[in-house]
């Protein structure tokens, strides 16, 4: 069946990713072991784990579309109020370790560095293809 062949297909494309994905993640961990589970490494394990589900999914094809769903009869009311709840207890945690001299050098140093640029020469090409970079000093605090 032609169905079976794009299955099978899409399974080795998406295990494909997953294998460069671990690969990343093992090339990154062997040079820098010393920085522990960064953004980047996170990224690329979550990747290797979601695409190799996927991967697995489409293996098996026809098999995962006749198993049941058991969740049908379930009522979602409750969901709303959980998530506002729980949003709620990460917000205050956040707001209970909340450190704004941290913050307020932070703010300046980025400030600072902005200033630095010569601003006749900024393309807004270049603030885009930085920004990845950027955020992760501000999230990591090298900035």
């Amino acid at each position: 069946m032609w169905q079976d062949r794009i299955f099978h297909a899409l399974a080795v494309l998406y295990n494909i990713v997953s294998t460069v994905a671990l690969v990343q993640l093992i090339r990154i961990e062997c040079r820098v072991p010393e920085y522990g589970w960064t953004t980047q490494k996170v990224f690329h394990f979550l990747n290797f784990l979601v695409n190799g589900v996927r991967s697995v999914v489409f293996v098996l094809g026809q098999n995962v579309q006749l198993v049941e769903p058991k969740a049908r009869a379930m009522s979602t009311d409750v969901l709303r109020p959980t998530f506002y709840w729980i949003n709620g207890v990460v917000y205050a945690i956040q707001m209970i370790f909340k450190n704004s001299a941290h913050e307020e050098e932070l703010t300046s140093q980025v400030k600072g560095w902005i200033r630095s640029w010569d601003n006749e020469t900024i393309n807004v090409l270049d603030v885009i293809s930085n920004f990845p970079d950027i955020s992760m000093e501000l999230v990591e605090g090298n900035a």
